[in-house]
């Protein structure tokens, strides 16, 4: 647990809950889609030869699963073709999962355009070579191809989950452990250096900056996403931060991210 924050110490809530947000949901989403690959490859089954499924449809067909039916020179055939489970993942759902994809790795990019623009600018300026940034930059140059594949797999998912499924929780899986060391390293070694040589003021201009990146159509996702790991004092300091005027569109349609959320991970979502 953190302790009480001394006067003269800059606020890291809105960094805190980003990070918080992203870390929590790619998990998740591994977690997720790896069990929707794991089913499906568990209950995978032999291909069926030409000649067999000449003689039927399959998966998708007007044949049942199991089905006999005859072959070259009259012979019974039992078909080994399975129709796939409309319980595993409906298309509604891999829709969903697509957009809550898109919305990380958009977030993802946000984050990384924010720190760019606003804070290491600040940071060189205030810490000089105090602060090692290459660690960051090296990981960030290695998750921007990964970051567009997933985006890639994501759409390719919502045309065939059960095919599209073991790609995207690969990918998920790749994102979630860069994403892990990028944290930590922030955490732990760069915001202790960002205390000790940014000021106060100069930090929580940067952060207002930041906050003022969400677009206006962006954030009935944004906020709430941000906001659903928050305390009420972490909350209160997110929407400060965004503005009035993105506090009240975030009230006005407050309900978009939860059926979204819900959707994806809501245990009988469709």
């Amino acid at each position: 647990m953190q302790g009480p924050k001394r006067e003269n110490e800059a606020d890291y809530t809105v960094v805190r809950l980003m990070h918080r947000s992203l870390r929590d949901d790619l998990h998740r989403l591994a977690e997720l889609i790896g069990g929707l690959a794991d089913t499906v490859d568990a209950s995978a089954v032999p291909p069926v030869s030409t000649a067999v499924a000449d003689a039927g449809e399959t998966s998708w067909g007007t044949s049942e699963p199991g089905r006999r039916s005859e072959g070259p020179g009259g012979r019974s055939y039992r078909l080994p073709g399975r129709r796939p489970d409309p319980a595993l993942m409906s298309r509604r759902r891999a829709e969903a999962v697509r957009d809550y994809v898109t919305l990380v790795c958009d977030e993802m990019d946000r984050h990384h355009y924010c720190a760019a623009q606003f804070l290491w600018p600040l940071i060189a300026e205030s810490a000089g070579a105090a602060i090692d940034m290459r660690p960051y930059r090296e990981n960030r140059e290695l998750l921007t191809p990964i970051l567009a594949g997933l985006r890639a797999a994501a759409d390719q998912f919502t045309v065939d989950p059960e095919s599209g499924a073991a790609l995207l929780a690969a990918l998920l899986r790749a994102v979630r452990d860069r994403v892990d060391q990028h944290i930590d390293h922030l955490d732990h070694d760069v915001l202790p250096l960002i205390a000790r040589y940014v000021s106060v003021e100069d930090f929580a201009v940067a952060e207002r900056q930041m906050c003022r990146t969400i677009s206006f159509d962006r954030v009935p996702l944004v906020l709430p996403w941000a906001a659903r790991l928050a305390t009420r004092e972490e909350r209160h300091r997110l929407l400060r931060e965004a503005g009035i005027g993105r506090r009240l569109l975030r009230v006005l349609s407050a309900r978009a991210y939860v059926r979204l959320e819900r959707r994806v991970f809501g245990p009988i979502a469709r």
